[in-house]
C-alpha cells in the first residue's frame, strides 16, 4: 500500500492530522472520563472532570515535551534552550507524558482531594481507560503524519509512507503530489512513479523537491537526478522513477491494540474498581509491556538508537512495567487482606 497523504490539514492553516488527533482525544476523554466518576458515585462529576481536564493537558504537553527534550534530544536543546517551549515544532515523548499526567494527578488531588472527597486511587483507577483510548488517538494521529513508522517488512507486504515529500515541498507553493506503483513488490521494495503538479512551470523548485528527497528520506529512494517534464492539461507534470520502502504501520498496531485494551477496560473496569489501584496499574503496565516488544519494529528514533541493543523507549519501559506489577501486586494483596479480616 502506498499512503499518500498530506499530514497538514490545510495550507492556511497549518495545523497538522496528529495535533487535531491530539485535542480531539482530549475532547472525548475527557468525556469517558467524567463518565466513569459518575459511575463511581461522584456527585459532582461534572466539576471534579472539568477542573482536571485543565491539570490533565498542561501535564501532558509539558511532561511530553521534557520527555522528548531530555530523553531524545537534549544534545540539541543544550544549545538551544528557548527551542524547549516551543512543541509546535515538534518533539513529544510519551514517557515524559505519563510522568507528567501522573504528576498533575497527584497535585490535583492535593488541592481538590477534600473538597470532592476524592481517592487518588480511583481518580488513577477512573484515568487509565480514557488514557487507553487517548493512546490510540495519538498513534493514528502519528499514522497520519507518517511519523514514528516501522522498520522494512522484507516482503511483498507493507506501506510506503510518502509524507517525507510534503515535508520536502515549500507550503507556499504546494504542488499535487501522486506516488504511484510502477511494478511489482518484493522483499521490502516496491518502484514506484513520483509526480508533481505545478500550475505553472517550476522546473527548478521540482528539481530541489526531488533532491531533498534524494538526501533525506528514509522512505522514498531515487538513484539520479533524472526527472521527465511534461504539459498535460494546462498544467506542469514533473515525474521521476524511484523505490519505495515498505515498513511495517507500527503506530497502527499501537493504536489498534490501544482500542482492544480500551474495550477490554470497559469490560473489566467495574470487576477490577473493587481492587482501588488495579485497574491503573494492569493496563499502565500492559501499554508499556507493548510498548516495549513493538519498538523492535520501529525506526530509530535518534541515530544513537542504531548502536544500542535496546533503545531509549524500551530502556525507559522498563522500569514502567515494574513499577505497575509491584502495585497491582500490592494493591491486590491489600484488599484481600481487608476482606478476610
Amino acid at each position: 500500500m502506498i499512503y499518500n497523504f498530506d499530514p497538514v490539514i490545510f495550507n492556511f492553516l497549518p495545523t497538522r492530522w496528529y495535533t487535531l488527533m491530539f485535542l480531539l482525544g482530549f475532547v472525548v476523554c475527557l468525556w469517558v472520563f467524567d463518565k466513569i466518576l459518575q459511575k463511581q458515585g461522584y456527585a459532582e462529576h461534572k466539576n471534579i472532570s472539568n477542573n482536571f481536564f485543565v491539570f490533565a493537558i498542561a501535564g501532558t504537553i509539558i511532561g511530553a515535551r521534557f520527555g522528548h527534550v531530555f530523553f531524545y534530544a537534549w544534545d540539541y536543546y543544550s544549545h538551544h534552550i528557548l527551542e524547549i517551549f516551543q512543541p509546535w515544532k515538534g518533539g513529544l515523548a510519551s514517557h515524559g507524558g505519563v510522568a507528567g499526567v501522573f504528576l498533575a494527578t497527584v497535585i490535583f488531588f492535593k488541592i481538590y482531594g477534600k473538597k470532592y472527597n476524592l481517592s487518588l486511587w480511583k481518580i488513577l483507577d477512573a484515568l487509565i481507560i480514557p488514557a487507553l483510548l487517548m493512546s490510540a488517538f495519538i498513534r493514528f494521529g502519528n499514522f497520519c503524519n507518517s511519523e514514528i513508522v516501522g522498520i522494512q517488512t522484507k516482503s511483498d507486504k507493507g506501506i510506503v509512507f510518502c509524507g517525507d515529500i510534503y515535508y520536502a515541498c515549500e507550503r507556499s507553493d504546494m504542488p499535487d503530489i501522486y506516488v504511484e506503483k510502477a511494478g511489482k513488490a518484493a522483499d521490502g521494495f516496491i518502484p514506484v512513479t513520483c509526480r508533481l503538479i505545478y500550475d505553472k512551470p517550476n522546473d527548478y523548485v521540482a528539481k530541489t523537491v526531488f533532491f531533498n528527497l534524494m538526501n533525506d528520506s528514509d522512505n522514498l529512494k531515487f538513484n539520479n537526478f533524472e526527472m521527465t517534464v511534461q504539459q498535460v492539461d494546462g498544467k506542469w507534470e514533473y515525474s521521476k522513477q524511484g523505490i519505495g520502502i515498505l515498513r511495517h504501520p507500527a503506530q497502527l498496531y499501537e493504536c489498534l491494540f490501544y482500542l482492544f485494551l480500551f474495550v477490554v477496560s470497559l469490560f473489566a473496569y467495574k470487576r477490577l474498581f473493587k481492587y482501588t489501584g488495579l485497574c491503573f496499574a494492569i493496563f499502565l503496565g500492559l501499554i508499556f509491556l507493548f510498548r516495549f516488544f513493538i519498538e523492535f519494529i520501529k525506526m530509530e528514533q535518534i541515530d544513537a538508537e542504531k548502536e544500542m541493543a535496546i533503545n531509549i523507549g524500551q530502556k525507559l519501559s522498563v522500569p514502567i512495567i515494574i513499577i505497575c506489577f509491584a502495585i497491582a501486586l500490592w494493591r491486590y494483596f491489600k484488599a484481600m487482606s481487608r476482606t478476610a479480616n
